[in-house]
């Protein structure tokens, strides 16, 4: 059976299509409109920005020695007034229609940015030593129909450098010496040989005259006064340089490498390669070029009084093949006034003008070193079960009586009082949960202050005072707890009575008349540094046998009370609550250092101070670790996210304590690696004489090549220390990287230790690298790095390595 196929038609489908291409094509006249328009003004912001450079510049070099700094900012401003643009100094946020955000920045011949000194804000005048002026233009340009789907406006923006060029016309390839030109009289010299005429040349431009000299083609007699060029050095003729406008413009090639054994080359030669520069090495040409169409050449320069201008030399040098090389100084301009097939005579009228010209700066490579700092650990072995000082420094700020996953009670309703993204309760957020009176969870063996008394309770059941065995309690808060934020229990001093721990234990931090609620905020550093004080006072020895000291650090908050009791509040961007619960607010700088640096310094003391000593820290309830890991002793971190794993930690603890005697001992950060040798160990090598490597890797995690990636910690004398460097040649480019690095180092127990951990304020747990930028416009062409602190990583415990 066959079938038979039915078209069909529904009423209204082409309507459909054609409201559809409709739609479209209005979005793409819209969408061309726009652009369009936008393109137009981009077009004109570029020609404008780039003649506002030029203007700029010129100001710049018209001033001379006296050039003041608001004559070039009013060059700038009023040449973008004449193409009719308005600028202003505004972010581009704040501009209102037809405005254009407008800087300008003085830039140095070596690219670098004069900083603290833009144009029409330098303080003082314009700088010395410009070589570029910069403007940089961004603005908005208001759309007329793409706003239909959300864009009201397209952005325009340009940059633009300014800076003097040699010129590229009417310059010939003759070399003059420079000494041949008295530069006091800016004229020639006459040397009372007969070749000087004082009134060789005049014209009306010069109605006075000028004095002319016939120099002399130098042959194996240097300095006879004239070289005839080559502006590359496959350069065939003279005759074709000298017609017209000369052909400078249609290619130049400097003398490389640096052709003179007597000097080192400076940095960077050649300064711009391709184009004619001062210190440029010229070629020589070799022979006597010099025939009829040279000499035509000349004679319609001399008869039209062309205005020549000829490359002023100051020494040769001898090159492979019996050329010759010339070192350029300047351009001068020359009248010809005869010539010959051995000399042509000139009349010299002044040094050539730099014209202003567009040309953006060159990109500069940069030397690059640091300093390397390591912190030495090493273990102790203690005796067999000696006596242990337990220290427990105890978190009784507000958090402590919530549970571990962050929830509070009040009037009968559940609340979330922290992490947010953890809600499974569905709990509200609204209250406010500022302590254990206002917001103890309901569940009060749940509560974390219980949870961690009653791991401290067990731990005090399994003490052996016939040992020795002896233990105090410091709670610490901003509530109820003296001037120091810190109280010890018993209050009589270290014991080992367990009815008095016990009762120590309860009394610690109770608020309320209620050992199971607390309140206050986490002056961490205050409660470190009670502990170290105590530990000054305590007993050394119990029955002969040195005191094994353990203080175990508890805590669910983020350190936030300055050694001085205040709260740290302020942070930019920051409620008061959220800056107390933040770490990186905490954190601080070098110079002032926040509520966990002083933390983790009170800390170091801590160990440094007490060699025999193991300082491990709780964290609670998912409390940030920043900070945490440098203040416990080495593999002495724990987290405990519950009530069970809080219990088993401190069980783990005690259990350490008494059975392993090793102890972790840590010193001061030192450059000192005058008793090490150079060690590897497994793939962290050494280099023959240092003790480890520095690696720089580029935004996509290569490895830099050439050696600038992979580089030596050994003793710089060049720092007066240990550490790394990559020198200005070959430097390392501008741009964004990454460095790491490891030391193998001996401690005092002979164990060589591979330190690898970066640390510094901004990531006081460490990491293993870090970024860093290598800026384009720097005054200074050697970068000095922030210095490496290696410290070893987190999870490598001194006793185990």
């Amino acid at each position: 059976m066959s079938r038979r196929f039915v078209s069909s038609k529904s009423e209204g489908q082409s309507i459909t299509l054609i409201a559809l291409i409709m739609v479209v094509l209005f979005g793409m006249v819209a969408l061309s409109v726009d652009v369009g328009n936008t393109y137009a003004q981009q077009r004109d912001l570029v020609r404008s920005t780039n003649a506002a450079a030029l203007a700029g510049m010129e100001a710049y070099e018209r001033g001379g020695n006296e050039v003041s700094d608001s004559d070039v900012a009013d060059a700038i401003i009023k040449s973008f007034e004449s193409n009719g643009i308005k600028v202003v100094d505004k972010p581009v946020e704040d501009l209102s229609p037809g405005e254009r955000s407008m800087t300008a920045t003085y830039i140095a011949e070596n690219g670098s940015e004069h900083v603290g000194c833009p144009v029409g804000k330098c303080t003082g005048g314009a700088p010395d030593n410009v070589g570029y002026i910069k403007v940089e233009t961004k603005g908005n340009v208001d759309t007329y129909f793409a706003r239909v789907v959300g864009q009201d406006t397209l952005p325009v923006n340009t940059t633009a450098h300014a800076t003097t060029c040699l010129a590229s016309e009417n310059v010939f390839p003759i070399a003059v010496y420079e000494h041949f030109i008295d530069t006091e009289i800016n004229q020639f010299a006459d040397p009372g040989d007969g070749s000087y005429n004082a009134a060789g040349f005049a014209s009306e431009s010069y109605p006075t005259g000028l004095a002319s000299r016939k120099l002399y083609l130098e042959t194996d007699q240097v300095n006879k006064g004239f070289s005839w060029l080559k502006w590359t050095n496959d350069q065939q003729g003279v005759a074709q340089s000298l017609l017209g406008f000369g052909n400078l413009k249609d290619g130049f090639e400097e003398v490389v490498p640096w052709p003179d054994p007597s000097r080192v080359a400076p940095d960077h030669y050649p300064l711009t390669p391709g184009e004619l520069s001062a210190n440029d090495w010229l070629y020589g040409h070799s022979g006597n070029p010099y025939n009829a169409q040279i000499r035509a050449a000349l004679d319609e320069h001399r008869d039209a009084g062309t205005q020549m201008q000829l490359p002023i030399v100051s020494k040769p040098t001898g090159m492979p093949g019996g050329n010759t090389a010339y070192q350029f100084v300047r351009l001068g301009v020359f009248f010809v006034v005869d010539h010959g097939d051995n000399y042509i005579e000139l009349a010299y009228a002044h040094e050539a003008k730099e014209p202003v010209c567009l040309n953006t700066p060159p990109i500069r490579s940069k030397g690059l070193q640091g300093m390397v700092w390591v912190k030495p650990n090493w273990a102790e072995t203690g005796e067999v079960r000696p006596p242990i000082n337990y220290q427990v420094v105890l978190d009784v700020s507000g958090s402590m009586s919530w549970d571990f996953r962050g929830y509070g009670s009040n009037g009968g309703t559940d609340y979330l009082c922290e992490n947010n993204k953890n809600n499974p309760l569905g709990a509200s957020t609204a209250h406010k949960c500022e302590d254990g009176n206002d917001s103890g969870w309901k569940n009060v063996e749940e509560r974390r202050i219980y949870v961690a008394k009653d791991a401290i309770n067990a731990l005090i059941d399994n003490m052996d005072p016939e040992m020795g065995d002896v233990m105090r309690v410091i709670a610490y808060s901003t509530t109820g707890l003296g001037n120091d934020n810190a109280e010890a229990y018993p209050t009589a001093g270290l014991t080992g009575d367990k009815d008095e721990l016990r009762d120590a234990v309860k009394k610690a931090g109770m608020q309320w008349n209620d050992p199971y609620k607390t309140a206050g905020s986490t002056p961490g550093a205050q409660g470190m540094n009670a502990v170290g004080k105590l530990l000054e006072q305590a007993p050394e020895e119990f029955d002969g046998r040195v005191y094994k000291n353990v203080v175990i650090y508890l805590t669910d908050g983020v350190a936030n009370v300055y050694l001085n009791g205040q709260r740290n509040i302020n942070c930019p961007g920051f409620s008061a609550n959220e800056a107390l619960n933040t770490p990186s607010c905490q954190l601080g700088t070098d110079d002032n250092p926040g509520p966990i640096t002083q933390l983790i310094s009170e800390a170091t003391k801590v160990k440094q101070n007490n060699s025999d000593l193991t300082l491990y820290v709780v964290a609670m309830a998912g409390v940030a670790e920043t900070g945490l890991h440098q203040v416990a002793s080495h593999g002495a971190f724990f987290p405990a996210n519950d009530d069970q794993t809080m219990r088993n930690i401190l069980s783990d603890i005690q259990v350490k304590a008494e059975e392993d005697q090793c102890l972790a001992s840590e010193s001061n950060y030192t450059n000192d690696f005058s008793n090490q040798d150079p060690f590897s160990i497994g793939q962290y090598d050494a280099p023959a004489n240092g003790y480890g490597y520095a690696t720089i890797r580029d935004t996509a995690g290569n490895v830099l090549p050439n050696g600038q990636g992979r580089l030596p910690i050994e003793y710089k004398e060049a720092l007066g220390g240990v550490g790394y460097l990559i020198p200005q040649e070959p430097g390392i480019a501008p741009g964004e990287y990454s460095i790491e690095a490891y030391v193998n180092y001996r401690g005092p127990d002979g164990v060589v230790r591979t330190y690898r951990q970066l640390i510094n304020t901004d990531t006081p747990n460490g990491a293993t690298s870090r970024s860093f930028n290598v800026p384009p416009e720097d005054l200074n062409r050697m970068l000095e790095m922030e210095p490496i602190y290696l410290d070893l990583p987190p999870n490598v415990g001194i006793c185990s390595s």
